[in-house]
């Protein structure tokens, strides 16, 4: 549900199951509000990223590594079976990143057409969407 009283995605819509697909994993793990910023910062730092320079792409796993053994610390401070629970979390980063990609995806697909008349700014979004 929105800040607004909206529900997004609607069930009856094309992309809901892209949409809604991290979502089934994450309440399955009863993920917590932390659990779940720790996971997410761990899908941001993401060293593979196309482009990055070498010293780049150190910096970004250095910062991973850090967000890994934050959560790793959590789940064995809080929670019982903390190294199950962290390999669990660490199980729906493929999910989330399939879904980015899919939502991405979607976005080319369902826009392009659109802006295709448009040349600066189709360039633009081309050149961020297939980097």
């Amino acid at each position: 549900m929105q800040p607004d009283g909206t529900e997004q995605p609607k069930n009856d819509e094309y992309n809901y199951q892209t949409d809604s697909m991290s979502l089934v994993p994450l309440i399955r793990c009863d993920i917590q509000f932390e659990e779940y910023l720790l996971l997410k910062a761990i899908c941001l730092c993401n060293p593979t990223v196309h482009g990055l320079s070498e010293h780049a792409q150190r910096i970004i796993a250095k910062e991973r590594q850090r967000y890994a053994n934050a959560l790793l610390d959590y789940c064995l401070k809080n929670r019982n079976g903390g190294p199950n629970r962290y390999v669990e979390l660490l199980g729906i980063i493929p999910v989330l990143i399939h879904q980015q990609r899919l939502q991405k995806d979607i976005h080319i697909f369902h826009i392009s057409p659109f802006i295709s008349n448009l040349p600066h700014i189709f360039q633009f979004l081309e050149d961020i969407m297939f980097a």
